[in-house]
């Protein structure tokens, strides 16, 4: 055996030392590893095998470049690119895919740590929150074992994976909370403040849910220069929360019953009025008064109404909960790099006051099938592709969305032997969801019917299908130039991998993608060579380039540059093994063979 072993390394390795990591998944080390390296050096004179640490290795190099006539003198390897080969061993290239939930769940803990709260708690909050952020931390790196991020394991432990990261998203933004805090409570009362989290100074879309007068036919916001930035009414909420008809001697008790402190129905309560004149007594609760002081004294209301209702205590009476005139408002708001700026609301000129002052960007019109804020221009065709230009490039059927089925596990996908891909849909609607001038989007539903699982032995999909309605959301925000879009649908299939294509303006050979400190350029094949087959799927972290085109991404995404044409991002995976032993594209187990529902 060991010779053999010899034999195939040499094939395998060529004619060089080999560094071999003791140990594998799932095993521990032998009580015997002494002695099985002194039985293989009694029997073979020509090879030497030693035990040693990473550190002795690496300290070998460094002594030969000092002492070139050494005995075990060797030329440090170099590398450049990535460490991603499936020549030597399994690759295990696509669990990037699998349990979409968990890199969105690890996507959203990171970015709530490393661009939120760790930079705005050191720029602008108090004391450091070093025990906090040490605890949301650990929670990120419990996760970060292969099998827990990667999605490979058993569906109570994938529970507990995504526990970890909503605590540890839940513990950030509570530090986010707190260091910005202090800004809020220095501006000056009925103002907003807007936070920039970018290392840089730029203007983006927030929403505010603002006190308006009722008179103000329109809002702008006025910034601290005196400069005013036009807003989008997203949203008017009703005046009137609630109605009721109760006895007099009932209304003491819908406070007894339902206030907390000075919430009532989930809002403040902060002032009363009480008309006995009329066909009934009328009492009208004042709530989420901006005006209202702090340590306002809900007493001196639960006394007065107690008061009133005493003196017939069977009559009945109307109870109005109602609330100012608010709007829910978007607007592009500029503020400095990792800084703040403070706006306020105030009644929007018309266009004989002089024009606006805003932040200088190009409003965005949303027609039927159609958007273009002066940087990007959209269209939605016949078939829910779309159209896309800007920035001197232009793009067509963009967004196509391909099913096949998947005979693979977590960690590979597996073509079935006769697949089926079902690409084109059997309705497109479109509407537009906000029509601008500060956002605009519309919403892209396509309905197809995909097949529900694959046959029993994987040979092809199964001739049932299920209908399902993907919302494709597409968003032009002012001044940005890109479009925004979010893939949405119930999933009604087993074992189907679903897949967004975005046709390139020229075919290529070559992506680049972000990944570890550093961007990554890979071409159409992936190396092979251990009983794996080569599927060039990649993953991405933060954006994925080829030929022109740019993809940003909000988590980890694993993608293909399919035949130099296109990309295709791999929205879904469903599978429901943690590892397939008939998997068609590999020839080892990657793992057992146990059902995983969830996945």
């Amino acid at each position: 055996k060991v010779a053999r072993f010899g034999w195939a390394s040499r094939a395998f390795y060529g004619d060089r030392s080999i560094l071999a990591m003791y140990g594998t998944d799932h095993a521990v080390p032998s009580p015997r590893l002494a002695q099985i390296v002194e039985d293989a050096n009694r029997q073979r004179e020509d090879i030497a095998v030693r035990i040693e640490t990473l550190t002795t290795y690496i300290r070998a190099f460094d002594a030969a470049a000092n002492d070139p006539g050494a005995p075990d003198a060797a030329a440090a390897p170099v590398w450049t690119g990535e460490l991603r080969s499936a020549a030597r061993a399994n690759m295990l290239m696509n669990v990037t895919s699998a349990r979409i939930d968990i890199k969105q769940a690890a996507g959203r803990a990171e970015r709530i740590l490393e661009r939120y709260a760790e930079p705005l708690a050191a720029l602008h909050g108090g004391a450091w929150p070093e025990r906090l952020l040490e605890i949301a931390w650990r929670k990120v790196v419990d996760n970060s074992a292969h099998d827990s991020i990667c999605g490979c394991s058993r569906d109570e432990v994938v529970d507990q994976v995504l526990t970890r990261f909503a605590e540890a998203e839940q513990i950030g933004r509570g530090v986010l909370a707190a260091a910005i805090r202090p800004l809020a409570e220095a501006a000056p009362r009925g103002s907003v403040v807007v936070v920039n989290p970018s290392p840089f100074a730029r203007a983006d879309v927030v929403e505010l849910d603002l006190d308006v007068p009722a008179a103000w036919d329109t809002v702008e916001l006025e910034l601290p220069d005196g400069r005013r930035v036009p807003t989008q009414l997203v949203e008017r909420p009703d005046t009137i929360l609630h109605r009721l008809r109760l006895t007099g001697r009932q209304v003491p008790e819908l406070f007894a019953r339902r206030l907390h402190g000075r919430e009532l129905f989930g809002h403040s309560l902060d002032g009363h009025l009480i008309r006995i004149e009329g066909e009934r007594p009328e009492l009208v609760l004042l709530m989420d008064d901006p005006a209202a002081p702090a340590d306002f004294d809900v007493d001196t209301i639960l006394d007065a109404v107690a008061d009133a209702a005493a003196a017939d205590p069977d009559a009945d009476w109307d109870v109005t909960v109602v609330r100012g005139d608010r709007r829910r408002l978007a607007a592009a708001v500029p503020a400095p790099a990792l800084g703040a700026t403070v706006v306020r609301a105030v009644e929007g000129r018309t266009e004989a006051d002089g024009a606006r002052a805003g932040s200088g960007a190009a409003s965005v019109v949303a027609r039927e099938r159609s958007l273009d804020n002066g940087l990007v221009a959209l269209t939605v065709n016949d078939d829910g592709t779309f159209e896309l230009t800007g920035g001197g490039v232009s793009l067509s059927g963009v967004g196509r969305i391909v099913d096949g089925g998947d005979f693979g596990d977590t960690y590979n996908y597996g073509p079935p032997a006769a697949d089926r891909l079902v690409d084109r849909p059997s309705g497109v609607s479109v509407a537009v969801r906000e029509a601008g001038p500060v956002r605009a989007a519309l919403d892209i539903v396509r309905t197809y019917d995909w097949p529900i699982g694959l046959t029993g032995d994987g040979a092809g999909r199964d001739e049932a299908t299920a209908p399902v309605e993907v919302t494709t959301t597409v968003e032009l925000r002012a001044g940005e130039p890109f479009v925004r879009v979010v893939v949405a649908f119930a999933n009604p299939s087993r074992d189907h991998r679903v897949r967004w294509h975005l046709p390139l303006p020229q075919p290529t050979e070559t992506s680049h993608a972000e990944g570890q400190f550093g961007v990554a350029t890979r071409g159409l094949t992936e190396e092979a060579g251990h009983g794996e087959v080569p599927t060039p799927t990649f993953p991405a972290h933060g954006f994925v380039h080829a030929a022109g085109a740019t993809i940003l991404l909000d988590h980890v995404t694993e993608y293909e540059l399919v035949d130099g044409r296109e990309l295709a991002l791999t929205v879904l995976r469903s599978t429901g093994l943690i590892s397939r032993n008939a998997n068609p594209f590999r020839e080892d187990p990657a793992g057992p063979e146990v059902p995983v529902p969830g996945a």
